[in-house]
């Protein structure tokens, strides 16, 4: 092991001028300076901690900057699709309005008011004569009705 210290610390110092290296990085060549001639690693220096721990927390911070980034495309696939079912939903509402101005329409032009359209079993509003053809024309205008729609 002797043959290669002394030609491992010759490059090292041939390659680093110790005057233009600054303070932070001298423990660092003094370490690897160490390495060279024992050939064993030194214990981390608080230099090298230091460096490992913002390493360490600049990565946490990414994985969290892409989980994030990763909840914002969920949320905004979610918005859309609540969107597209508000949408179905107020179609699905202006059908309906639709269908109940047209039973009223056919409700307020039968005789007896169109209540019960002839169902009845007492003489009351909509057992008249016509109830019954009003209540099929009122069933053939809804059937026509929803065709259109859907």
């Amino acid at each position: 092991m002797a043959h290669t210290a002394a030609p491992c610390e010759r490059a090292l110092a041939e390659r680093v001028d110790a005057a233009r290296i600054p303070s932070v990085h001298r423990e660092r060549l003094r370490s690897l300076r160490a390495v060279c001639i024992t050939g064993k690693r030194l214990p981390e220096s608080p230099l090298d901690k230091e460096l490992k721990r913002r390493r360490k927390a600049e990565d946490e911070v990414e994985k969290q900057k892409k989980e994030m980034e990763a909840q914002a495309a969920r949320i905004k696939e979610l918005e859309a699709m609540a969107a597209a079912h508000i949408k179905e939903l107020e179609a699905r509402n202006a059908y309906l309005e639709e269908l109940e101005a047209k039973v009223a329409r056919i409700e307020s032009a039968s005789p007896g008011g169109g209540a019960g359209a002839g169902a009845g079993t007492s003489a009351g509003a909509g057992a008249g004569p016509g109830g019954a053809g009003n209540a099929a024309q009122a069933a053939a205008e809804v059937q026509q009705g929803g065709e259109g729609e859907e």
